[in-house]
């Protein structure tokens, strides 16, 4: 996938999650920890638009895998 496709692809929290394979208390515990400890400002990402809980938040492809990578370590 080039690069520009990854940056503009856009993914939710529960596709980071899904993709983890953790469950909803586990992958929030985690985000929580890793948002507290690292300075994140998950408003940053958070995109209303109507959607559910879960879908909240955006993320392109750049940002989902460093948060992929810090969820794997804590």
């Amino acid at each position: 996938m080039p690069s520009d496709d990854i940056v503009k692809k856009l993914y939710s929290k529960e596709d980071i999650r899904l993709e983890l394979d953790l469950t909803t208390h586990s992958f929030n515990k985690k985000i929580n920890m890793i948002s507290t400890i690292f300075k994140i400002d998950m408003k940053t990402f958070h995109n209303f638009n109507g959607q559910n809980k879960n879908n909240q938040y955006t993320f392109n492809g750049v940002s989902k895998e460093l948060i992929k990578v810090l969820l794997k370590e804590y």
